[in-house]
């Protein structure tokens, strides 16, 4: 898997944990960010997390998956929500109001139609 994943945006990898539900890979690298892989299949990346100035000294995920926990070299532990799905719910419920007060945008992202019903005008 390793030798398919680019990492060269966070510098050197100072820590990595693998998801008990064996789905994503966490690598923290030596600029403080963190980067969450999909490792199903073709790793992709789903995304980086830029903690600090400080590199990323430990990783571990919460045993159901769904939270990072993240330490840097200044002693900090921060806790990253992985929920995905409630995180997507929750941005297309904030932008519902952009979109009806927005007249130049033609309905509603199709990603969030699932996940919100406009309201009747």
């Amino acid at each position: 898997i390793l030798n398919k994943i680019e990492t060269d945006a966070i510098g050197i990898i100072r820590s990595m944990a693998f998801s008990p539900d064996e789905k994503m890979l966490a690598i923290g690298g030596e600029n403080g960010e963190i980067e969450l892989w999909k490792i199903q299949k073709n790793p992709t990346l789903l995304l980086t997390i830029e903690q600090s100035n400080s590199p990323i000294t430990s990783l571990s995920f919460t045993p159901d998956s769904q939270s990072l926990v993240a330490g840097d070299s200044y002693g900090n532990l921060r806790v990253w929500s992985l929920n995905l799905d409630n995180l997507l719910k929750q941005g297309c419920h904030w932008l519902k109001d952009y979109w009806k007060s927005d007249i130049s945008i033609q309905g509603i992202l199709p990603i969030c139609q699932s996940m919100i019903t406009p309201t009747a005008k």
